[in-house]
């Protein structure tokens, strides 16, 4: 059986509850720590967002995955 976890970008893995575009969003001081745990023990590491952005051409949806997999995630899904 595969294990796996799914995070939320904002509020969840960093941010607040504004729209902040990849470059300029920052983890929260034990994101990084706590998916590295999870990964530690077998488990997979998803994250997911809902960007307004993207429908507005401030950013792209490929920014946002590539944000997420810089953060050492498995996955990532827009």
């Amino acid at each position: 059986m595969i294990k796996a976890v799914f995070l939320d970008r904002d509020g969840t893995l960093g941010g607040d509850d504004t729209v902040i575009y990849p470059g300029e969003f920052e983890l929260f001081s034990h994101t990084s720590k706590a998916i590295k745990l999870l990964k530690d023990s077998g488990i997979r590491v998803f994250g997911f967002t809902n960007q307004p952005g993207i429908s507005e051409h401030e950013a792209t949806e490929q920014d946002f995955i590539e944000e997420l997999l810089g953060f050492g995630l498995d996955g990532a899904y827009i």
